[in-house]
């Protein structure tokens, strides 16, 4: 079963943009506006110290970009929230910021709404290949590399 469609999304659907090498998550709010990780100028990695929790225009979390609607299995769909709750808790969060790459991204803010437990699929996958290699020192190093990268761009 595909993760990702393209689709209308519609109240509380968990939708996706891929931007340069990243992928970029939000929830869908009302129709045309969704709340997700951004900073006054939109979502920017680069500046990931000024993102807080926002509700915007859909054109301004996709940023031109093609945006796809989470399908969830059968066992997520057990757990997921409904689209007012999803709507409800996302709202909560608005004007918090603390994001963190590694612990605190826009698809943890996301899955935070939908299922109640916050998760990485992109986090978790970079941790299992690390675990599938036995060269610690590597792993570290991508890890520092990839912190260090992110305040050396956002404080240019």
């Amino acid at each position: 079963m595909k993760k990702w469609i393209k689709k209308s999304p519609e109240k509380g659907d968990h939708i996706m943009v891929q931007m340069n090498g990243f992928s970029h998550h939000g929830l869908v709010s009302e129709l045309g506006t969704v709340i997700h990780y951004a900073s006054e100028s939109g979502f920017s990695i680069t500046e990931y110290y000024k993102l807080k929790i926002v509700e915007t225009d859909i054109s301004i979390f996709s940023q031109g970009k093609e945006v796809f609607v989470r399908v969830y299995s059968k066992k997520e769909i057990q757990q997921k929230y409904p689209a007012a709750q999803i709507v409800k808790n996302a709202r909560k969060a608005i004007g918090t910021g603390n994001y963190d790459i590694l612990y605190n991204n826009c698809e943890h803010f996301v899955y935070r709404c939908t299922l109640g437990f916050a998760k990485s699929e992109i986090i978790t996958s970079l941790i299992s290949k690390r675990l599938k290699t036995d060269d610690d020192g590597a792993f570290k190093g991508q890890l520092g590399y990839l912190y260090k990268s992110l305040r050396l761009l956002g404080r240019s």
